[in-house]
Protein backbone atom coordinates (compact mmCIF):
# COMPACT_ATOMS: atom_id res chain seq x y z
CA UNK A 1 0.00 0.00 0.00
CA UNK A 2 1.49 3.34 -0.89
CA UNK A 3 1.80 5.65 2.38
CA UNK A 4 2.30 9.63 2.58
CA UNK A 5 4.79 9.92 5.77
CA UNK A 6 4.76 12.93 7.29
CA UNK A 7 8.39 14.33 8.38
CA UNK A 8 7.94 14.27 11.89
CA UNK A 9 7.90 10.46 11.49
CA UNK A 10 11.80 10.14 9.92
CA UNK A 11 12.61 12.76 12.45
CA UNK A 12 11.58 10.55 15.14
CA UNK A 13 12.54 7.25 14.03
CA UNK A 14 15.91 9.16 12.75
CA UNK A 15 16.03 10.27 16.52
CA UNK A 16 15.82 7.00 17.91
CA UNK A 17 19.56 6.58 17.62
CA UNK A 18 21.19 8.22 20.27
CA UNK A 19 24.18 9.95 18.00
CA UNK A 20 21.45 11.31 15.97
CA UNK A 21 21.19 14.95 15.59
CA UNK A 22 17.42 15.14 16.44
CA UNK A 23 17.82 12.83 19.86
CA UNK A 24 17.74 15.81 22.18
CA UNK A 25 14.99 17.90 20.20
CA UNK A 26 12.68 15.29 18.42
CA UNK A 27 9.18 14.36 19.53
CA UNK A 28 8.21 11.81 21.15
CA UNK A 29 11.33 12.33 23.79
CA UNK A 30 10.47 8.55 24.91
CA UNK A 31 12.93 6.13 23.74
CA UNK A 32 10.21 3.81 23.32
CA UNK A 33 7.72 6.03 21.55
CA UNK A 34 10.89 6.29 19.08
CA UNK A 35 11.74 2.47 19.07
CA UNK A 36 7.78 2.36 17.81
CA UNK A 37 8.44 4.64 15.01
CA UNK A 38 11.60 3.45 13.88
CA UNK A 39 10.13 -0.28 14.09
CA UNK A 40 7.28 1.32 12.09
CA UNK A 41 9.99 2.76 9.60
CA UNK A 42 11.74 -0.44 9.03
CA UNK A 43 8.70 -2.40 8.60
CA UNK A 44 7.74 -0.17 5.55
CA UNK A 45 11.36 -0.41 4.24
CA UNK A 46 10.61 -4.01 3.91
CA UNK A 47 7.13 -4.49 2.95
CA UNK A 48 7.85 -3.23 -0.58
CA UNK A 49 5.43 -0.86 -0.70
CA UNK A 50 5.47 2.67 -2.08
CA UNK A 51 5.74 6.03 -0.91
CA UNK A 52 4.22 9.22 -2.24
CA UNK A 53 5.89 12.28 -3.34
CA UNK A 54 4.41 15.33 -5.31
CA UNK A 55 6.31 15.81 -8.89
CA UNK A 56 6.47 19.97 -7.64
CA UNK A 57 9.11 18.67 -5.06
CA UNK A 58 7.44 20.23 -1.93
CA UNK A 59 7.38 16.92 -0.09
CA UNK A 60 11.17 16.07 -0.62
CA UNK A 61 12.16 19.54 -0.06
CA UNK A 62 10.24 19.97 3.54
CA UNK A 63 12.31 16.24 4.19
CA UNK A 64 15.65 17.85 3.04
CA UNK A 65 15.17 20.75 5.28
CA UNK A 66 14.85 19.11 8.48
CA UNK A 67 16.89 15.83 7.78
CA UNK A 68 20.48 15.73 6.52
CA UNK A 69 23.59 14.44 7.20
CA UNK A 70 24.65 13.21 10.72
CA UNK A 71 28.05 14.06 11.58
CA UNK A 72 28.27 11.68 14.99
CA UNK A 73 27.07 8.86 12.58
CA UNK A 74 29.28 9.89 9.62
CA UNK A 75 25.99 9.06 7.50
CA UNK A 76 22.51 10.99 6.70
CA UNK A 77 19.91 10.63 8.86
CA UNK A 78 17.64 7.48 9.01
CA UNK A 79 14.70 9.37 7.18
CA UNK A 80 16.82 10.03 4.48
CA UNK A 81 18.61 7.16 3.81
CA UNK A 82 15.16 5.39 3.85
CA UNK A 83 14.21 7.70 1.07
CA UNK A 84 17.18 6.69 -0.99
CA UNK A 85 16.88 3.36 -1.02
CA UNK A 86 12.98 4.25 -2.34
CA UNK A 87 14.32 5.73 -5.09
CA UNK A 88 16.66 3.45 -5.82
CA UNK A 89 14.35 0.39 -5.72
CA UNK A 90 11.46 2.59 -7.53
CA UNK A 91 9.35 2.46 -5.29
CA UNK A 92 7.61 5.92 -5.03
CA UNK A 93 4.30 7.24 -6.59
CA UNK A 94 4.74 10.25 -7.81
CA UNK A 95 1.56 12.97 -8.25
CA UNK A 96 0.61 15.80 -9.43
CA UNK A 97 -0.58 18.60 -6.68
CA UNK A 98 -1.53 22.41 -7.48
CA UNK A 99 -0.06 24.93 -5.89
CA UNK A 100 -1.40 28.13 -4.61
CA UNK A 101 1.68 30.82 -4.77
CA UNK A 102 -0.68 33.70 -2.70
CA UNK A 103 -1.31 31.45 -0.10
CA UNK A 104 2.38 29.59 -0.10
CA UNK A 105 0.44 26.16 0.11
CA UNK A 106 -0.94 23.01 -1.84
CA UNK A 107 -4.19 23.89 -3.43
CA UNK A 108 -6.52 22.27 -1.81
CA UNK A 109 -10.74 22.39 -2.41
CA UNK A 110 -12.72 24.62 -0.34
CA UNK A 111 -14.21 22.35 2.05
CA UNK A 112 -10.98 20.82 2.92
CA UNK A 113 -8.92 24.29 3.07
CA UNK A 114 -11.11 25.24 5.84
CA UNK A 115 -10.02 21.99 7.66
CA UNK A 116 -6.84 21.52 6.59
CA UNK A 117 -5.36 25.32 8.33
CA UNK A 118 -2.30 24.43 8.85
CA UNK A 119 -0.81 25.37 5.41
CA UNK A 120 2.74 23.66 5.48
CA UNK A 121 0.21 20.27 5.87
CA UNK A 122 -2.02 21.33 2.91
CA UNK A 123 0.67 19.15 0.84
CA UNK A 124 -0.19 16.03 2.18
CA UNK A 125 -3.99 16.41 1.49
CA UNK A 126 -3.46 17.40 -1.60
CA UNK A 127 -0.86 14.78 -2.64
CA UNK A 128 -3.11 12.11 -0.84
CA UNK A 129 -6.38 13.69 -3.31
CA UNK A 130 -4.46 13.82 -6.38
CA UNK A 131 -2.98 9.82 -5.68
CA UNK A 132 -7.07 9.15 -4.89
CA UNK A 133 -7.48 10.39 -8.17
CA UNK A 134 -5.04 8.88 -10.45
CA UNK A 135 -5.15 5.30 -8.95
CA UNK A 136 -9.27 4.87 -8.64
CA UNK A 137 -9.51 6.52 -5.32
CA UNK A 138 -7.29 4.34 -3.38
CA UNK A 139 -6.25 7.30 -0.52
CA UNK A 140 -2.94 6.48 0.66
CA UNK A 141 -3.02 7.09 4.15
CA UNK A 142 -1.07 9.75 5.96
CA UNK A 143 1.28 8.09 8.42
CA UNK A 144 2.32 10.36 11.67
CA UNK A 145 4.03 9.86 14.62
CA UNK A 146 3.75 13.31 17.23
CA UNK A 147 1.90 15.38 14.86
CA UNK A 148 -0.98 16.99 16.78
CA UNK A 149 -2.52 18.84 14.06
CA UNK A 150 -3.23 15.29 12.00
CA UNK A 151 -4.73 14.07 15.43
CA UNK A 152 -7.09 17.13 16.00
CA UNK A 153 -8.29 16.99 12.15
CA UNK A 154 -8.08 13.22 11.79
CA UNK A 155 -11.60 12.95 12.07
CA UNK A 156 -12.96 15.49 9.62
CA UNK A 157 -10.40 14.31 7.27
CA UNK A 158 -11.42 11.01 7.24
CA UNK A 159 -15.57 11.54 6.34
CA UNK A 160 -14.14 13.20 3.39
CA UNK A 161 -12.43 9.82 2.50
CA UNK A 162 -8.93 10.36 3.61
CA UNK A 163 -7.03 7.55 5.55
CA UNK A 164 -4.99 7.73 8.78
CA UNK A 165 -2.31 5.58 10.34
CA UNK A 166 -1.46 6.77 13.73
CA UNK A 167 2.03 5.33 15.02
CA UNK A 168 1.52 5.94 18.83
CA UNK A 169 -0.18 5.23 21.63
CA UNK A 170 -4.25 6.88 21.71
CA UNK A 171 -3.10 7.60 25.16
CA UNK A 172 -0.34 9.85 23.50
CA UNK A 173 -2.24 12.00 21.58
CA UNK A 174 -4.68 12.52 23.89
CA UNK A 175 -2.82 13.63 26.72
CA UNK A 176 -1.08 15.83 24.07
CA UNK A 177 -4.59 17.01 22.98
CA UNK A 178 -5.48 18.08 26.47
CA UNK A 179 -2.48 20.23 27.31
Amino acid sequence: MPKLIDTNVLIAGSAANPLSGHAGTASPLEPELREIVLSSLTAFADSGDHIVLDLEGQIRSEYEANLGYCPALRDQDYGLLLLQELEQTQRINFVTIGWDATEGAASLPQELTVIVTDRADRKWVAAALAHSQLYENVFPPIVYAAESDWFIIEHQLAAEGFLFERLLPEAWYQKRHQS
